[in-house]
């Protein structure tokens, strides 16, 4: 039985989201992994472990722990080796790396991430080479996080302009989880560590298009919005050669953008594999209501 959990990475885009969704589950202990503990501000119910990435200092934090999660940003993806070895010297029974994105399982989802996004996939390698020593791993596929991607424009809605950035056609479908659902989705996956060993686990709020965003934006705000057209074809090459250049501000967006809003690359993995919602139990979300929600605070 999974009790005592350590989330590290706690405080990014994703962090506090899991955190939640652990503390609104009373059979589980939480610890948080951080840097600097003065920085944060944590629930009274979290133990803050404060870390310099030495092995003696992770060590200490993940003795005892049942699970590790891991929600570190891109920048400390790799350190995840170090985290890996020092839970299998403390006796961590499951490892949860800093997937939650896309299906590294299925190589047209990946043919298009830039060199940058190897070492996510040298992570999965590494924790498969290492089953043998009895720590088990799961993959969360969750897809874009849906209401952060939304508020943040990095799907490409612009909610203060009423701007939209609609690739093609706008009716390639990709599936996309909303923040608290992936929170939720590692809890339940942790609470079924037989059904979820060693696999990829997919969930997912939602499998739409570009089209299906717009008109519920368009319905909740009760307004026209602008729409600007882009071609697939032409965001990869862009990306592609900014990619080139050096300029991975640009790259990263468009590329990312390419494995969801284009046909072909398993993005809408939704729609071509069966999903592990009804597994977990996640809720069923509407569209419409989760849209209102994150409009309210720009309107």
């Amino acid at each position: 039985m999974i009790r005592k959990v350590l989330i590290v990475g706690a405080g990014g885009n994703l962090g506090p989201s899991i955190v939640q969704a652990f503390l609104s589950t009373p059979s589980f202990e939480v610890s948080v992994l951080t840097r600097d503990a003065r920085s944060k501000s944590f629930a009274r119910a979290v133990k803050v472990f404060e870390t310099d990435y030495s092995e003696e200092s992770l060590l200490e934090a993940m003795s005892g722990q049942d699970a590790v999660v891991s929600a570190v940003g891109f920048r400390a993806v790799g350190q995840q080796k170090k985290l890996v070895d020092v839970a299998i010297k403390a006796g961590v029974q499951r490892f949860i790396p800093s997937e939650f994105g896309g299906d590294s399982a299925n190589p047209r989802s990946t043919e298009l991430r830039p060199p940058v996004f190897q070492i996510k996939l040298d992570i999965l390698d590494y924790l498969k080479e290492r089953e043998k020593t009895g720590l088990t791993w799961s993959v969360l596929v969750t897809g874009p996080f849906f209401d952060w991607g939304l508020s943040s424009g990095f799907l490409g809605f612009d909610l203060k302009k009423r701007e939209a950035l609609i690739w093609d056609d706008g009716a390639c479908r990709f599936s996309t989880t909303t923040l608290s659902t992936v929170g939720q989705a590692v809890v339940k996956t942790l609470q079924h560590p037989d059904e979820t060993a060693n696999r990829f686990v997919y969930v997912a709020s939602f499998t739409l298009s570009l089209n299906d965003i717009l008109e519920s934006l368009e319905k909740s705000s009760a307004s026209r919005w602008t729409v600007v057209r882009t071609s697939g074809e032409d965001e990869i090459k862009a990306g592609q050669q900014s990619l080139r250049d050096g300029d991975l501000a640009s790259a990263i967006p468009r590329l990312v953008r390419a494995g969801w809003y284009t046909r072909g690359r398993g993005g809408n993995y939704g729609d071509e594999r069966e999903l592990d919602n009804a597994l977990l139990a996640l809720p069923q979300e509407n569209l419409d209501t989760v849209v209102s929600e994150v409009l309210r605070p720009s309107a």
